[in-house]
């Protein structure tokens, strides 16, 4: 991303029509684009929050368009300046944020999701790799890599590999 920049952020999501396998039939109440800052790597495992993490804008269906079976949000982020990464929140529930759950609390009646971050890298636009790996249990160090580019729009599309995997084994890219 351009340094400087406004970055818009478009999301496009559909909410189910007709009852999940509990017989329910949820509807999605708000969304919200939560950003925060990355500064790099972590030497202590266990800190497990970010100060910067904030909800940049929140959406109701007064505030969403529609397009076909798609709601369709779009926030703004203001002049970049550090890389950030992006995740959208999903509720059912009119809490701002998500409360603990209590021991007899129904599942069912309080819905959330969440997407895994997209990673904004400031000064420019190629994809890049957040982490490096250590070595496998088969003595391999598997990494990430991509061709093509990274566009919606782009006729000629945009290949993840995976290389130096253990085989027939999940995995997360």
């Amino acid at each position: 991303m351009v340094s400087g920049a406004d970055v818009e952020i478009t999301v496009r999501f559909r909410d189910p029509v007709g009852p999940n396998s509990h017989g329910d039939d949820p509807t999605v109440g708000r969304v919200d684009i939560i950003v925060g800052e990355v500064d790099g790597h972590l030497d202590d495992p266990t800190v497990d929050t970010n100060p910067t993490t904030r909800v940049l804008q929140r959406f109701t269906d007064a505030e969403w368009s529609r397009s076909g079976d798609y709601i369709v949000v779009t926030a703004t982020i203001p002049a970049l300046t550090h890389n950030m990464y992006v995740r959208v929140r999903g509720t059912d529930s009119s809490e701002l944020e998500p409360l603990d759950d209590g021991r007899d609390e129904d599942p069912w009646t309080d819905l959330w999701f969440y997407s895994n971050p997209i990673f904004l890298w400031e000064g420019t636009n190629d994809p890049q790799v957040y982490c490096v790996a250590k070595a496998s249990s088969a003595g391999c160090a598997p990494s990430i890599g991509w061709q093509g580019v990274a566009s919606a729009s782009s006729g000629f599309g945009f290949w993840i590999t995976g290389d130096q995997v253990l085989n027939q084994q999940f995995g997360i890219l």
